[in-house]
């Protein structure tokens, strides 16, 4: 904020030192407004300034990795998009193919294939059934694990379950009654 001037000693402002003054003033409320920024934007009127807060459409910036969006495609159909985001560093193969959808409730997740414990690829699958839950195995965590990411119910309403710039699986020990070593994946 800058500084008022100074009164003459008479403490009478002169017409230049009024211009002045009220340039200051002006300066320090344009300094103190706020501006326009990602996700919203400012409408001034003569009660105030007030945010408008942009909707989370399609292509929205304020999407977060795997969440899921409903369009519609060129012959009128319904598609879903996942918002690109990585799983132990690996980007889906088919992150970029949209997803049809006709009607009735519809299930998205991130197929996740490993080898000898290590992440080897990721690929989007969908239908209308849960993934069914992975099982422990011996010696190493499952060859494949099933991240549910989200639903789109009858109305074509998206529900997200994931948001986050990454997930990494990593495998944990699971409970064995024969003493042997038996994993499964968490994240």
């Amino acid at each position: 904020m800058k500084r008022l001037p100074r009164l003459s000693k008479s403490g009478v402002l002169t017409p230049p030192q009024w211009d002045a003054v009220a340039r200051v003033i002006e300066d320090n409320f344009r300094e103190a407004t706020i501006q326009p920024g990602v996700g919203y934007t400012v409408k001034n009127s003569s009660g105030g300034a007030s945010l408008e807060i942009k909707s989370r459409g399609y292509g929205q910036s304020a999407r977060l990795p795997f969440d899921l969006v409903v369009g519609t495609n060129s012959t009128g159909g319904s598609t879903i998009t996942v918002v690109p985001g990585v799983v132990a560093g690996f980007l889906p193969s088919n992150i970029f193919s949209p997803i049809s959808y006709s009607s009735g409730d519809l299930y998205v997740w991130a197929e996740i294939t490993s080898s000898n414990g290590n992440i080897t690829g990721v690929t989007l699958s969908s239908g209308t059934t849960t993934p069914s839950p992975q099982t422990a195995s011996a010696n190493y965590p499952p060859a494949s694990l099933k991240i549910l990411l989200g639903m789109i119910d009858a109305d074509g309403n998206s529900f997200n379950f994931i948001g986050a710039n990454w997930l990494t699986p990593y495998p944990v020990p699971a409970f064995s009654s024969t003493g042997s070593n038996y994993y499964i994946w968490r994240w």
